[in-house]
């Protein structure tokens, strides 16, 4: 065997073998739905929790999920910056949601989960077609926003008394209104140098019928950054 042949076979060998680690790295990253798993673990998360939301809403049938990963980005209602100026500020603390959304109508179902921690921290979507239920008592759909909230985020219960209860309502055209259920943690402070423009809050969307539209818990992102990242940041 001359040394060509010895040089040739020794390439086949290494593509082979490069081609082999390829493939393992690909079977190893992919899940059998063609998610990476991080992100099939963000979509079980998610579907549990618009499972439990539905239970909630009294609905045992015509639920459909269809929400689709949109990228990478920062939460939608939690952002702590620096400025610079008064007309510039910055992102101070890097925070990664990964974002969801569903086609519906009128408009999209959008929601949002921490990659952290895989729990939902947003979710906004448009009533279906298929509530039909009687309006209820406010009693009742506050309950139901309440008992909702002790479900997706345990939680509540220990933090709620150093929360300022915030509730309101918005009329509707077509039934008694939109009632949104809010907490807002008003002790949560920055070091000098950095801000928010809302404190953190947890809030339940819910129509006059008991149907959970809405959803969002800051609380539980802000809680997760230590206050060394916090003040090792203002510095």
């Amino acid at each position: 065997m001359n040394k060509n042949t010895l040089l040739i076979g020794g390439v086949i060998v290494v593509l082979v073998g490069a081609g082999l680690y390829a493939y393992k790295g690909v079977s190893e990253t992919k899940s059998l739905g063609g998610q990476i798993p991080a992100e099939q673990g963000q979509i079980e998360s998610l579907q549990s929790f618009i499972n439990t939301a539905n239970v909630a809403s009294g609905i045992t049938s015509g639920a459909v999920f269809n929400y689709k990963p949109n990228g990478y980005g920062n939460p939608a209602n939690f952002t702590v910056t620096r400025c610079v100026d008064e007309v510039r500020c910055d992102i101070a603390i890097r925070l990664e949601v990964a974002r969801f959304q569903q086609s519906n109508s009128p408009s999209e179902d959008l929601a949002e989960v921490d990659i952290l921690t895989n729990k939902v921290v947003s979710l906004h979507r448009a009533v279906p077609s298929y509530v039909t239920r009687d309006d209820i008592s406010q009693a009742e759909i506050e309950s139901i926003a309440r008992e909702f909230i002790s479900i997706v985020y345990p939680e509540f219960s220990s933090v709620e008394s150093s929360l300022a209860y915030d509730p309101g309502m918005k009329r509707g055209r077509l039934n008694n209104g939109n009632y949104f259920f809010r907490w807002n943690d008003m002790s949560y402070k920055l070091p000098e140098g950095l801000s928010m423009d809302i404190p953190p809050f947890i809030q339940v969307g819910i129509t006059s019928s008991g149907f959970i539209f809405g959803y969002d818990n800051t609380i539980q992102i802000a809680r997760n950054i230590s206050k060394e990242e916090i003040n090792t940041t203002a510095q």
